[in-house]
């Protein structure tokens, strides 16, 4: 006696040899597929698109009915974030889990033809670390076939910051609880991904949780990480051939004044701030004409803000186009609540909270820039 399942599974292979066949392209190769964000090369020479910075993904158009994603991923797991890209507004739809394993791993990520961006939506810290890494093999058109590569994201944005730039804890009340080991991570969801989405930009956010700009938390920390091409420390630096960025956000500043406060470290929070400006138009995208956006927001709304607004002024009156951002009112409480971000997990900003700093960032990026508001957030 067959079960319904075996039933389901006969029909639906007698479907897919019934119908156009698939077509399979290595996600190397260019002319059909458009990388995203800061890729690294698998070691050994290996083929594939390394991931292990938020935004680092590709972006393809096909005519099948679905679309699958083949992955080396070892560790535990990962995620991706899914889009279906549109030039004027390009949401994520939402992201899957992806077990990791020692082998290869497919995956349906899209259903409907069109223009797909695959993203990775995990903090690295949870997965790029000793033998875990996800790199994109290949992808198939279930029924269909592959165009062109579709041209990359007119807009390149640049995104520094911490576990709430990560989107970190981002998931409150999940029966994980608050663990903090990725499950409630969700770089889609989160404000960057957001912000991303909305003006359609291929997107690096290097961030990590714990971290500061000054060295203050111990080990690496954030513009080292910047120059990183993956988070783990045996990864090689990187190049910097691609576009570049038109502008850089910075959040930062929670974890660098934790428990620390005064002259001193306002100072050289100022200080590493300028030669942060310095590097990324002068050593990294040199003539480039980038705008920085430093955003402060929950968790940390008082002590950064005199060193946050000395480095937009000194970093203005030194030539950059440098402006604040303060979204210190975007936390979200939840019903009978009071105190720091309550939608989150560990206080950190909930989802909620991650819209209300992205409503309050684009306005500001759009009137800076002399963009049009896409939608409404």
């Amino acid at each position: 006696m067959f079960s319904l399942s075996l039933l389901l599974s006969c029909a639906a292979a007698l479907c897919a040899a019934a119908g156009p066949p698939s077509s399979t392209v290595l996600a190397t190769d260019a002319a059909f597929v458009t990388v995203l964000g800061r890729p690294y090369a698998p070691a050994g020479g290996g083929a594939g698109v390394g991931c292990s910075w938020l935004g680092c993904g590709v972006r393809v158009s096909h005519t099948g009915r679905a679309l699958r994603a083949t992955f080396a991923a070892t560790g535990n797991f990962f995620k991706v974030a899914v889009a279906q890209a549109d030039e004027s507004y390009m949401p994520w739809q939402g992201q899957l889990l992806v077990p990791a394993s020692d082998g290869n791993e497919t995956v349906a990520v899209a259903h409907g033809a069109g223009v797909v961006d695959l993203m990775l939506s995990l903090p690295p810290q949870y997965f790029d670390g000793g033998a875990g890494q996800a790199v994109l093999l290949s992808l198939t058109s279930d029924g269909g076939d592959f165009k062109p590569a579709p041209p990359a994201p007119k807009r390149v944005f640049h995104i520094l910051g911490d576990s709430i730039t990560a989107a970190t804890n981002i998931h409150g009340g999940v029966a994980a609880g608050c663990a903090d080991e990725g499950f409630q991570s969700d770089g889609a969801a989160s404000w960057a991904g957001i912000v991303c989405g909305f003006f359609s930009a291929s997107c690096s956010t290097v961030a990590v949780g714990g971290k500061c700009l000054i060295d203050a938390c111990g080990g690496t920390q954030m513009p080292e990480y910047y120059r990183k091409a993956r988070y783990t420390d045996a990864g090689d630096l990187f190049p910097f051939k691609d576009a570049p960025p038109v502008a850089f956000f910075s959040y930062l500043g929670t974890n660098d004044y934790n428990g620390r406060s005064g002259p001193a470290i306002d100072q050289a929070f100022t200080a590493a701030y300028l030669m942060l400006f310095a590097d990324v138009t002068e050593n990294y995208y040199p003539a480039s004409n980038v705008t920085f956006f430093l955003i402060l927001g929950p968790m940390s709304p008082t002590l950064p803000r005199n060193a946050t607004l000395a480095a937009v002024e000194q970093g203005t009156a030194a030539g950059f186009r440098v402006v604040f951002i303060d979204a210190t009112e975007a936390c979200h409480l939840l019903p009978g609540q009071t105190g720091g971000c309550t939608d989150g997990c560990a206080t950190h900003p909930g989802v909620a909270s991650h819209r209300n700093i992205a409503r309050t960032v684009a306005p500001i990026v759009a009137q800076t820039m002399g963009w049009p508001m896409p939608g409404a957030l």
